[in-house]
């Protein structure tokens, strides 16, 4: 009789070390799922060391927000029910994650101050398996792309972005589904033959 009760007795603890522990896993995972939405990916993030720490420059974070696939996947689902133009819709379309961090600095930075901090992730980025794909600029502005040397799948690119304007830096990364721009470019085509038979 005593071990029956006894029995009886830790059933109740073993329900709430149960119910415990899921309340706790899921208290876990929306955390992360909700700084997830606040903090860049690791290529991103090295990037952006990258930049910041070589010079010893006093930079202040202004935001950085991330959208991963699930995020934009759900945009793309609501945004069908909304009427928009081909080209928004097809570019939306095509993103299928973002991210971007905005920092400030006290005062400008001269662009050709600029090519220490730019070979320093030029070789950190390479020693990720990336390169920079292109490099331009104009007056007080800035752009650097990098992309993968050997791409995961062909039906999704990725590149990592800097853009420098003045005393805003923006680093960040976006993944691209090419087949969805294409469709945009297959688009504009028929319309620019569209109004050539029409003017003539």
């Amino acid at each position: 009789m005593n071990s029956l009760e006894c029995i009886q007795s830790e059933r109740p603890l073993r329900v709430w070390h149960v119910v415990i522990f899921c309340m706790l896993l899921f208290c876990a995972v929306g955390l992360i799922v909700a700084t997830g939405y606040f903090r860049l990916s690791p290529e991103s993030a090295a990037l952006r060391s990258s930049l910041l720490q070589s010079g010893n420059i006093p930079w202040n974070k202004k935001v950085a927000l991330h959208f991963g696939p699930l995020t934009m996947g759900m945009l793309r689902n609501v945004l069908l029910l909304v009427h928009m133009k081909p080209e928004p819709r097809a570019g939306i379309e095509a993103l299928r994650a973002v991210e971007a961090g905005v920092y400030q600095m006290p005062s400008s930075l001269i662009i050709k101050d600029s090519a220490p901090s730019l070979l320093k992730a030029d070789k950190v980025m390479a020693s990720r398996n990336w390169e920079r794909l292109a490099y331009v600029v104009h007056e007080d502005t800035l752009v650097a792309v990098y992309t993968l040397k050997k791409r995961v799948t062909a039906k999704t690119m990725k590149c990592c972005f800097v853009v420098l304007h003045e005393k805003i830096l923006v680093v960040g990364s976006a993944s691209i589904k090419p087949e969805s721009l294409l469709k945009l470019v297959n688009f504009d085509e028929r319309r620019w033959v569209k109004n050539y038979a029409t003017a003539l």
